[in-house]
């Protein structure tokens, strides 16, 4: 039994259909199996509340939370199978009316469960194709116009937002269907290790590194340690083994020698951006050409600043690997839209509002000042900066460089968050006082008295900082 997305997709797999039983998941997990072995599994899930009948029910146990109590919950729904740990309890009654598969680990489960199911899919087809990408800033947006690049030839799954972690991962691996002939799948890092055990789930015959910045540099404690960890998409590659990386950082470009081809994107390279990426105002838009082994192709695209043009320069890089013309390539990029709180432009009161506070890190950060200072003009630029996380002991030196980067441009900050004072006395000069506000309301507050119709605001900072409530609150005060 499969769940397609609308009747012609179900017509079309009926001829290679991918099927997985309780029995295939014991012994993908290496699970102690009570009950049908037989039982067909429509779905693997891990939120009790998304069950349907003949799902699998995976019982994760978070810091917050131990899935093990909603066991009941799924079987009512209709839980064909429950996968739990040796540790987990849950009620008698569950063992009756489901099949109980106990293993050690269940998040390393469902990581084996998604590696056999990936295979499967690959086994239906000879043209499927799988992407890896991963990168200290910009991956969520770049594996966004790969899956846009696919789309006019490739009938494409991706990560949705940033399902990018141990569970993240398998979760969408576990979404692909027969129909699927593509996939975009994102990864996550927060130490040494974490990109190979993920790659080694997904098994990608192309995989992007975007770059690698200083992000998570608190918990790696290096930027050498960074690039090592980014650069282990490059040693876990299947089929094909294709690489790509920017042309412009060698420790990349050495790394991704572990790889059958290497190609590379940005200045000299083989995919190289090659005009001015400014839209002429007052449209919210970027205008980009490229250039692809000597083939120019030019498109606007809605994503703004001189880093969607890289962004989008890397993803041409992946969709080509895949064996797609670049035309054609391009017509899907310029369909591409900034996701949710990632480069949005929204106009607030009059004001032209950035919205960028998905996440942050100091590369991040200066690139979202560039793409401010080039989108204001000749009008005032205010940029809401909150803090960057996971910089460990070298916080405060790179808050300080991000006040900086912001007076460098002329642009007048409001900093708000613990290491607001380093980062507004850093981008205090002598033509320019920097604000400090006392929380994301206040922020918005002094935005808004800072600036007129016309004018721009970058919105800033890592997740954690919710700076998401600064918009929300420039709304209310506008309407």
């Amino acid at each position: 039994k499969i769940h397609f997305d609308d009747r012609e997709q179900a017509a079309e797999a009926a001829t290679a259909r991918m099927t997985m039983t309780a029995g295939d998941i014991a012994r993908e997990c290496g699970g102690q199996l009570s009950g049908s072995t037989d039982a067909v599994i429509a779905r693997v899930v891990i939120d009790s509340r998304k069950v349907a009948p003949g799902d699998a029910y995976v019982a994760i146990r978070g810091e917050n939370y131990d899935g093990h109590r909603f066991c009941e919950a799924a079987v009512d729904a209709g839980a064909a199978a429950i996968i739990v740990d040796t540790r987990g309890e849950w009620p008698a009654s569950v063992g009756e009316r489901a099949t109980i598969i106990q293993v050690d680990d269940t998040r390393d489960a469902i990581a084996w469960i998604a590696r056999a199911w990936q295979r499967a899919w690959r086994s239906i087809g000879a043209n499927k194709i799988l992407i890896g990408v991963t990168g200290s800033a910009g991956k969520t947006t770049t594996k966004d116009l790969i899956a846009a690049g696919l789309s006019p030839v490739r009938r494409v799954h991706k990560s949705e937002g940033s399902l990018n972690n141990e569970t993240g991962v398998p979760l969408t691996l576990l979404g692909l269907r027969p129909h699927h002939d593509a996939a975009v799948i994102e990864m996550g890092m927060r130490g040494l290790g974490q990109i190979a055990a993920l790659a080694d789930i997904a098994e990608p015959d192309i995989g992007v590194v975007v770059n690698a910045g200083v992000a998570h540099i608190g918990i790696l404690g290096s930027a050498e340690a960074i690039v090592r960890a980014k650069s282990e998409m490059f040693s876990h590659l299947s089929g094909p083994r294709i690489a790509v990386c920017p042309a412009d950082d060698p420790r990349l470009i050495e790394n991704a020698r572990a790889a059958d081809r290497l190609i590379t994107f940005g200045d000299e390279g083989d995919v190289t951006i090659v005009s001015d990426v400014r839209a002429p105002a007052p449209d919210i838009a970027t205008d980009i050409t490229l250039r692809i082994f000597g083939e120019t192709v030019a498109f606007r695209s809605r994503l703004i600043g001189y880093h969607s043009a890289e962004n989008a320069a890397c993803a041409m890089a992946a969709v080509i690997a895949s064996g797609i013309d670049p035309k054609v390539a391009a017509a899907g990029l310029a369909r591409a839209r900034p996701a949710t709180m990632r480069g949005e432009v929204e106009n607030i009161g009059g004001r032209m509002v950035i919205i960028d506070c998905y996440n942050a890190n100091p590369l991040a950060v200066v690139r979202a000042l560039d793409t401010l200072h080039d989108r204001k003009g000749t009008a005032r630029a205010v940029a809401i900066l909150g803090d960057m996380l996971e910089l460990g002991d070298h916080a405060a030196v790179h808050h300080r460089d991000i006040g900086a980067a912001a007076a460098a441009r002329g642009i007048h900050v409001i900093a708000t968050g613990e290491l607001a004072t380093t980062v507004a006395e850093a981008a205090t000069s002598e033509h320019d006082t920097a604000e400090v506000a006392s929380d994301p309301a206040h922020a918005a507050t002094l935005a808004l008295a800072a600036t007129s119709p016309g004018d721009w605001i970058l919105v800033k900072a890592s997740r954690g900082a919710r700076l998401e409530r600064a918009v929300q609150a420039m709304r209310k005060a506008t309407t």
